[in-house]
């Protein structure tokens, strides 16, 4: 027991929180946006692939993640007061 790395453990716990927070977040945008966030920033798709796989334009894609992230950063800020 004395090997366990606690700072480690905490960090993965934390981390965990986070992801938990972030899905949370992402199921209150519209679909659209979410899909987009989701395919391009943690799928990790390019625009392009983004806009192959949805059949939306690369254009909307990315006025879709520039929307999702805007709304996000509201409801983060909004959570934090």
């Amino acid at each position: 027991y004395e090997d366990v790395d606690e700072s480690g453990l905490a960090a993965s716990v934390e981390e965990s929180h986070a992801s938990r927070d972030l899905e949370k977040l992402i199921r209150l945008l519209p679909a659209v946006q979410r899909q987009a966030i989701e395919l391009t920033k943690l799928e990790g798709l390019s625009v392009a692939e983004a806009s192959e796989r949805t059949g939306i334009s690369e254009s909307a894609i990315k006025v879709q993640v520039h929307r999702g992230l805007k709304r996000l950063t509201e409801l983060i800020k909004g959570a934090g007061t």
